[in-house]
């Protein structure tokens, strides 16, 4: 399939008026042109949306929130210890699990969602249009996705084994706005990498209420009960825990 770029010219050929057409293909213009506008709004190793594009995807899914009063959740989650494998195994074969991470939180996409790798490490799950049990919903898929992450990786013929740790926000309690859904995110995700990786934490801040989901096979420690005792009384507010034993 060509791309032509036309132009049109009057001219006078032997006393008579004439128009000269002339074609130029421009298909490799044209081309470049679209790479060069993907790969500004796209991760270039996963080629999921960059931050850029997330950011963008996720004001559109709270605009349309807004408009049709529905909810929107939005999933922080950061590999555990990502940078020790990667020092220690190397560049390339952490590439290969980010890219494969890339394709199993894909395979978790509805229609109208959107995930991205917004930075080294760490990814973004925007789940759009959800209706009156959007905190259930985005628990559900933080599950699932630490299920996803939790099948060993088979990279350069070894087995490896990566966890993550993951933070909610869920409009419209937690957040009006796009950088204001990112910040508390934001804030989740640390406190859960701080706490115990593995773990996902959703602070419900219009009503100082919390959820910590401790993720399959998680040991609630001695330590851990302290950290969230102390996390309790420095927030204020209540923390309900919700663990997942091993399966049978």
């Amino acid at each position: 399939l060509l791309t032509l770029e036309v132009s049109v010219e009057p001219i006078t050929l032997n006393e008579t008026d004439c128009l000269l057409l002339t074609a130029r293909d421009v298909s490799q213009l044209k081309n470049a042109q679209a790479q060069i506008r993907h790969l500004a709004y796209h991760d270039p190793l996963t080629n999921l949306p960059n931050r850029a594009l997330f950011a963008d995807r996720l004001d559109q899914a709270l605009l349309t929130a807004r408009r049709f009063e529905r909810g929107t959740a939005l999933i922080l989650f950061d590999l555990d210890r990502f940078r020790v494998l990667n020092d220690t195994l190397g560049p390339p074969v952490g590439d290969q699990i980010l890219v494969e991470v890339g394709r199993r939180l894909q395979l978790q996409l509805r229609e109208g969602d959107t995930v991205g790798r917004l930075s080294g490490n760490e990814f973004g799950f925007v789940m759009a249009n959800l209706g009156h049990e959007r905190d259930a919903l985005a628990l559900a898929l933080a599950q699932r996705i630490l299920d996803a992450i939790a099948v060993p990786f088979a990279v350069a013929g070894q087995s490896l084994s990566v966890t993550a740790s993951i933070g909610i926000s869920v409009f419209p309690k937690n957040g009006q706005d796009g950088d204001a859904m990112l910040t508390c995110a934001d804030a989740a995700l640390l406190r859960t990498m701080h706490l115990k990786p593995g773990m996902v934490l959703t602070r419900e801040l219009a009503h100082r209420d919390g959820y910590l989901l401790l993720a399959k096979g998680s040991v609630l420690t001695a330590d851990i009960i302290n950290q969230l005792v102390r996390l309790e009384q420095t927030e204020q507010h209540n923390l309900t825990v919700y663990i997942r034993s091993e399966e049978k």
